[in-house]
């Protein structure tokens, strides 16, 4: 995914790279613009003819990062709520093992013996 944010589409050379990008069929466009007041973005757009691999996002208030950020983009994947919860268990069960170590107390078998 290539994500253009102020980017008017003006230079031909730019334009080309990001053509010959979208001939990947996994490849992703996303443009991000305040506006397109001489319709070069909706006109490149319209040439590429990709639309499934193109996402426009047109408009005033997208030139405000927050906005864009609280309403459009992704949330990160570890909240909060994630790193609190990773603190709690830290705090209870000390640093969690290692998948396939040697450490015989975790919360599933606390309290069993050794082997």
């Amino acid at each position: 995914t290539v994500v253009c944010y102020g980017y008017s589409f003006g230079d031909e050379h730019i334009n080309r790279v990001i053509e010959d990008m979208l001939t990947i069929p996994s490849a992703h466009l996303v443009i991000i613009a305040h506006g397109d007041p001489l319709d070069r973005i909706i006109r490149t757009y319209e040439r590429l003819g990709r639309h499934a691999q193109v996402t426009l996002l047109i408009g005033d208030h997208l030139g405000d990062l927050q906005t864009l950020v609280d309403h459009y983009l992704p949330k990160p994947a570890i909240d909060r709520t994630t790193f609190r919860m990773a603190e709690l268990l830290k705090a209870r069960w000390g640093t969690a093992p290692v998948a396939g170590g040697d450490s015989d107390v975790s919360p599933a078998n606390e309290g069993g013996s050794a082997s």
